[in-house]
């Protein structure tokens, strides 16, 4: 390892490893301060104010500030971590779908052989009795 112009910085000049006793740097400059802010706010603020604080939040949250619910929902559960936006179809009804498949079976009439094959139906000739209607084995 080349030598250092600022010295060995604490490193074994061999093996450029920190040598036992090294303080090492000054640490994080912000981190520091930011330390000391939040050691003086800590210290100025009383469990009262707190719950005046909380008080507020959830009086503006109860009358429909919408900022609040958000803050107060995010203090007590978690922001949530990601937003998914879900687009769904407007609900159809069984009666509604059932229309559909006999519209598509009538304008295509072999699709009903293809779908009893894909559902493994065995299609019967007409007027046969719904209990007999054998389900494929497989």
């Amino acid at each position: 390892m080349l030598p250092s112009p600022k010295g060995d910085n604490g490193r074994d000049t061999v093996t450029g490893r920190f040598t036992v006793g090294w303080k090492g740097g000054s640490g994080n400059p912000h981190a520091r301060r930011t330390a000391d802010i939040r050691r003086t706010l800590m210290s100025a603020v009383t469990d009262e104010d707190l719950v005046e604080v909380a008080q507020s939040l959830i009086k503006r949250a109860k009358g429909g500030d919408v900022a609040a619910i958000k803050e107060l929902l995010d203090r007590l559960l978690g922001k949530a971590k990601a937003t998914v936006a879900v687009e769904t179809e407007p609900q159809r009804s069984t009666e509604d779908m059932k229309a559909e498949l006999r519209a598509l079976i009538q304008t295509n009439p072999g699709i009903g052989q293809q779908l009893a094959a894909m559902l493994g139906l065995n299609m019967l000739p007409r007027g046969t009795p719904p209990n007999e209607v054998v389900v494929a084995e497989g």
